[in-house]
């Protein structure tokens, strides 16, 4: 549970740094990046431990001390974390059984479908009612749903989703969501990662094609309600408005990007706050001689750490 709630705090640093300072401006391919450390930071940075040395003197330790008997507090705790724990285990079993009829539903239409070779993409064309995606080199579309014009325009945006490699992203978004179900904010971060993917082959697209004006039309036809595959990255979304914003955004100047290192103090704060293990060692007695007068006589006293 501990490294749950570690793995949350680092996944909220990054999911704030990003809606606060990051959203709005243009750099989607280093966004897109950023996400994914994010993502990859909260895996694996609960993990490491920072030692901090600390030297004490031995502890005198008396010979009576009460022992408290701890055991009915300690059975209390235990059955908490244990209910919390199957819940978690639930949960992950629930999530991962979606995903994998995710991937069962993908295989089924690409093995139903015909599959033409178009340079180095898989083109399926299929009469269901979902909306045009791509899943790694497979683009899936309706043909009888588009004109040719703006079937030119989805495959441009499709194939810039399939030379990129997107679907790499949504997969791992969805292991991490698996992983964090319990987190509100692993949601919103899946959301806002898949968000900016479309940012990225909307500004690919954007470039590619002769009419911008056509394409930004060809957005908001798209409002209607489609079937979406959860696995794909799909033409359809519903932040159809904050995409055609973007569009219309002018470039970030290059000076802004120093707003990606504001995450660094936050989690060398986390690392320092949450990450770090105290390491006593005890100062060895160091052997001494204590000199005493009696009577005139000098005795030598040595005092050794086994004393």
């Amino acid at each position: 549970m501990e490294y749950l709630l570690k793995s949350s705090i680092v996944l909220g640093i990054f999911y704030v740094c990003y809606r606060l300072f990051l959203q709005k401006e243009t750099f989607f391919e280093v966004n897109r990046w950023f996400l994914l450390v994010g993502i990859f930071a909260a895996t694996f940075l609960p993990f490491v431990i920072i030692p901090i040395h600390i030297v004490k003197e031995a502890p005198i330790i008396p010979h009576e001390f009460n022992v408290v008997n701890t055991a009915e507090i300690t059975t209390t705790s235990l059955d908490y974390l244990t209910i919390l724990f199957y819940l978690y285990v639930i949960g992950v079993i629930g999530f991962t059984t979606h995903l994998l009829i995710q991937f069962t539903s993908l295989g089924k239409l690409f093995y139903t479908h015909h599959a033409t070779t178009n340079e180095t993409y898989k083109i399926v064309k299929t009469d269901a009612s979902i909306a045009p995606f791509s899943f790694f080199k497979w683009i899936v579309f309706n043909p009888n749903q588009f004109n040719t014009e703006e079937l030119h325009q989805i495959l441009t945006h499709e194939k810039v989703h399939a030379r990129q490699w997107h679907s790499i992203d949504i997969i791992i978004t969805q292991i991490a969501t698996i992983i964090f179900w319990f987190n509100p904010l692993m949601w919103l971060y899946k959301k806002a990662l898949q968000q900016n993917l479309e940012f990225i082959a909307d500004s690919e697209t954007q470039k590619d094609i002769n009419c911008k004006k056509s394409y930004q039309y060809l957005l908001l036809k798209t409002v209607t309600q489609n079937n979406q595959m959860a696995l794909a990255n799909n033409f359809y979304n519903s932040l159809i408005k904050k995409r055609i914003v973007m569009l219309h955004k002018n470039k970030s100047q290059k000076r802004n990007a120093w707003k990606y290192a504001l995450v660094l103090p936050l989690m060398a704060l986390f690392l320092m706050s949450f990450n770090t293990k105290e390491i006593i060692t005890y100062k060895d007695n160091i052997s001494a001689v204590i000199t005493e007068k009696t009577h005139g006589n000098i005795e030598m006293i040595l005092i050794t750490k086994n004393t």
